[in-house]
């Protein structure tokens, strides 16, 4: 058995880049849980939030991986370059609410009953078509904004986040977080292979 260890490992060639692969996958699946947890009814807080808070963590290994590189400094600045400053802004958020989580066990997240449009096959009540014209259909708003439309909704419990002065939904949030390491990376890998070249 291995021995656990707080040391970096030694950098190899390119095993930076496949191991902050897997966090980002590992991100990726803890984002499509934090989606399903958060649509279904009588899930509470500590279903939706541990897959956030695990969705953010993996996220963040997998920049302080890349950070480990030596030419990761000078790439990471001109990435930063490339970004809108809400978009750069949206992303130290999002590691400073990670860092929150796991060192204070802190969330600023804050819980709202979410509207979600019930598919009419995994309904378990009957849907009755009226005789004459169609189906009513209403419309509900989230804390978001977002507007949900149909006949039969569920409520489900949703987490929100602050952002630019309104609510985002976490999995909203989450979703962008790992579309930016998924950038950086892009980066960190097209300076891999220009150097290799």
């Amino acid at each position: 058995m291995r021995k656990a260890t707080s040391r970096r490992p030694r950098p190899g060639k390119g095993e930076e880049i496949a191991r902050a692969s897997k966090k980002l996958k590992q991100a990726r699946f803890f984002l499509a849980q934090l989606e399903k947890a958060s649509k279904e009814p009588g899930n509470g807080r500590q279903e939706v939030e541990s897959y956030y808070s695990a969705c953010l963590t993996a996220v963040q290994s997998a920049y302080y991986i890349l950070s480990c590189l030596k030419t990761f400094k000078k790439i990471e600045d001109g990435w930063r370059k490339t970004l809108a400053g809400s978009e750069l802004v949206r992303f130290k958020n999002m590691k400073t609410r990670r860092d929150d989580d796991v060192h204070f066990g802190e969330s600023d997240a804050t819980a709202h009953q979410k509207f979600v449009n019930e598919d009419r096959l995994r309904s378990r009540s009957t849907i009755v078509t009226p005789m004459f014209g169609s189906e009513i259909t209403m419309e509900h708003e989230n804390a978001d904004g977002t507007r949900v439309r149909g006949s039969v909704f569920r409520v489900a419990l949703g987490l929100y986040i602050e952002q630019e002065g309104q609510y985002i939904e976490v999995t909203t949030a989450s979703k962008e977080f790992i579309d930016r390491m998924d950038s950086l990376m892009e980066a960190v890998e097209a300076s891999a292979s220009g150097s290799a070249q």
